[in-house]
């Protein structure tokens, strides 16, 4: 799988995702300003709880712009081990089922499917990318009952 075609559709999909939020901040913005206040309706529990949502959703915001830039600065080297940047695939040792992520720096849990393929955006921070940092072809990795073998790397 050509690892620069990865980053592009998930660079894509991470703008989309960025732009329909940066939507929806302003939406609930503009409802909890005009939601009545606790003088009016006895309670500004609804007022309350659109500003925590524009809150939340503004910080899932600066990490999907983090995830962008990295993603631009990324290059398509080829190394031979899990980094930052890598795709790689990890093959169930039980089951034989094969799946290809994608490592970023944060946000991760998106899925693209490129020639049929799907492939999953993994954040750093996730314990199986942890476990995965650093390890190549051959290398067998174990995480809460999986026992996987890294397959390949691009």
């Amino acid at each position: 799988m050509d690892k620069e075609t990865v980053r592009s559709k998930f660079l894509e999909r991470y703008k989309e995702i960025l732009s329909s939020i940066t939507e929806s901040i302003e939406g609930n913005k503009k409802r909890a300003w005009d939601s009545p206040g606790a003088n009016v309706s006895h309670s500004d529990t609804n007022k309350f709880s659109l500003s925590n949502l524009a809150l939340a959703q503004s910080r899932q915001l600066g990490d999907l712009r983090e995830v962008i830039s990295s993603l631009g600065r990324l290059q398509a080297n080829s190394q031979d081990k899990v980094y930052l940047g890598a795709v790689f695939e990890l093959t169930d040792i039980l089951t034989k089922k094969r799946k290809m992520y994608y490592l970023v720096t944060s946000s991760g849990g998106e899925e693209i499917t490129i020639d049929g393929v799907k492939v999953v955006s993994i954040s750093v921070a996730a314990p199986l990318a942890q476990a995965c940092l650093g390890k190549e072809v051959g290398d067998e990795i174990s995480i809460n009952q999986m026992h996987c073998e890294i397959s390949d790397v691009h």
